[in-house]
């Protein structure tokens, strides 16, 4: 089957996202160790180019953010772009109209299905329970010091009640979440990657 890679990015706007995302990824390299299911997760680094002078200003302003975060980061020349993102036959890279770029080791990618089956089975192995092929139909909420709290779920089948409630549901979260009256920034966004092999003899 097609396995969907995943972009892993560790570099956020704030300080706490950027501990977030580091925690994700040092996860992701330790998970198939845990639980026996490999997440395909590689960290390759990620590269981002600048073709203008402002677009280098802005790739600089970041480093400095994540130097604060203390994540590495490096401002890389045009050449140095062209070594870092090559392959058997050379550069994959045209480099005569770059300024520069910004390299950032710690960035990967992992395989999304297995990352999704491996977090499973480590939950399993810790007591949770997975229940398959339920939709939820509503939240059940409670008063409690004069905030309302989600104290769990009803589902198509039975009540769940919980301490803790996460929504796990991508781009529907905003929908899923809404008779709560909570906002959830998310929308759907087209990206673009490629994924490079040697040539096909």
């Amino acid at each position: 089957g097609v396995k969907m890679s995943g972009l892993i990015g560790v570099a956020r706007q704030t300080s706490v996202e950027t501990h977030l995302s580091s925690l994700g990824a040092k996860l992701y390299a330790s998970l198939g160790s845990i639980t026996g299911l490999d997440t395909g997760f590689k960290q390759c680094g990620s590269l981002t180019v600048a073709k203008s002078p402002d677009r280098l200003i802005a790739l600089r302003r970041v480093k400095s953010r994540l130097d604060g975060f203390g994540v590495p980061a490096e401002i890389v020349s045009p050449q140095e772009c062209a070594d870092i993102w090559k392959g058997e036959n050379g550069t994959l890279l045209r480099i005569d109209d770059l300024y520069g770029g910004l390299w950032l080791p710690w960035d990967g990618t992992a395989n999304a299905s297995d990352v999704c089956l491996s977090l499973a089975k480590g939950a399993t192995m810790n007591g949770a329970k997975i229940v398959e092929n339920t939709r939820v139909e509503n939240f059940i909420t409670k008063e409690i010091n004069g905030r309302k709290r989600v104290i769990g779920v009803k589902t198509e089948n039975s009540t769940i009640y919980s301490e803790t409630t996460l929504v796990c549901g991508g781009q529907w979260s905003r929908q899923i979440v809404s008779p709560l009256g909570v906002s959830v920034p998310l929308h759907s966004a087209e990206h673009y990657y490629i994924l490079t092999n040697p040539p096909l003899s």
